[in-house]
């Protein structure tokens, strides 16, 4: 009957039996890097933070400080413009989906990211789901969401102070 597959060089088959192989099936599997995130947050006060990765805070907790600004980008080339994204900015509202080279919110500004979405679009989508989590302002952190789904507050008039963002294979 069947054996199972083997990988990489593993032995197909039987030796020193005298068995004859009667069929073969042979399946090929890309190996995909790893996709992992990086982001920076710009807040009040303090302007450009070093940039994170992978599910690690960007912005302040504990010190009342608005994330005004929020940039993001994927740590592999293969996948520069496999999200979208928006964010919800005091006195401004929904900004338009956009793609990741342009950032949320403002700078210079001084107005408060209080919401945002972020989706995967192409080939990425059906392999991994994007999560994401907001510090709110008098809240703190909120559940982690995924795929869209809003992070944050709209019509509170609260600050997002921090937020993680990782990206995990579905």
């Amino acid at each position: 009957g069947w054996q199972p597959y083997t990988l990489s060089g593993g032995l197909a088959g039987t030796t020193g039996r005298g068995l004859p192989i009667e069929a073969i099936q042979i399946e090929l599997v890309t190996k995909a890097p790893p996709v992992g995130t990086r982001y920076a947050a710009h807040v009040a006060e303090l302007g450009w933070m070093a940039p994170v990765t992978n599910g690690q805070t960007a912005g302040t907790t504990g010190r009342a400080l608005a994330l005004q600004g929020l940039g993001l980008s994927f740590d592999s080339t293969d996948t520069p413009h496999a999200l979208e994204w928006r964010g919800h900015v005091a006195e401004i509202g929904w900004q338009p989906w956009t793609g990741p080279s342009v950032m949320l919110g403002t700078t210079g500004r001084n107005l408060r990211l209080e919401a945002f979405q972020i989706r995967l679009t192409g080939p990425l989508a059906t392999t991994h789901t994007l999560r994401y989590r907001a510090h709110v302002q008098d809240i703190g952190w909120q559940p982690w969401v995924a795929d869209g789904a809003v992070a944050g507050t709209t019509q509170q008039a609260k600050a997002i102070e921090a937020v993680e963002i990782t990206i995990v294979r579905k």
